[in-house]
């Protein structure tokens, strides 16, 4: 399944919340039993999923498939949109995972800072 060479749009505009940082949810779920039988989150024109991790929009969902976030693993219906609950739950880890990097850059930053005088 190809992906988009940069990050999608619709993904960048989840990064404006504070996601909990990563904690591989997914890959132990996952990884565990391969051959588990996904479940969908389906999601309602115009109303919230909300999951033990994270709540989304129909809006920002239906985006998400738009832009073919998730390629085949959801579709768009006249009614709403239907998302396999490990590809969200994937992507849930990845916005997380993003924000644990962002400490990590203000950690060194800060550390260089300390031991650098600063820049005129």
């Amino acid at each position: 399944m190809p992906s988009p060479p940069t990050i999608p749009e619709s993904v960048r505009n989840l990064l404006g919340y504070r996601w909990r940082e990563g904690d591989n949810t997914f890959e132990r779920v996952f990884r565990a039993d391969p051959h588990r039988q996904p479940s969908n989150y389906y999601i309602p024109t115009g109303q919230m999923v909300e999951t033990d991790a994270d709540t989304l929009s129909h809006a920002e969902v239906k985006a998400l498939v738009e832009e073919g976030v998730f390629g085949s693993l959801a579709a768009i219906h006249p009614q709403g949109v239907l998302i396999n609950k490990h590809a969200q739950h994937a992507l849930t880890d990845f916005l997380g995972e993003v924000y644990g990097a962002w400490r990590t850059y203000q950690e060194r930053l800060a550390e260089i800072a300390r031991v650098s005088p600063p820049v005129k």
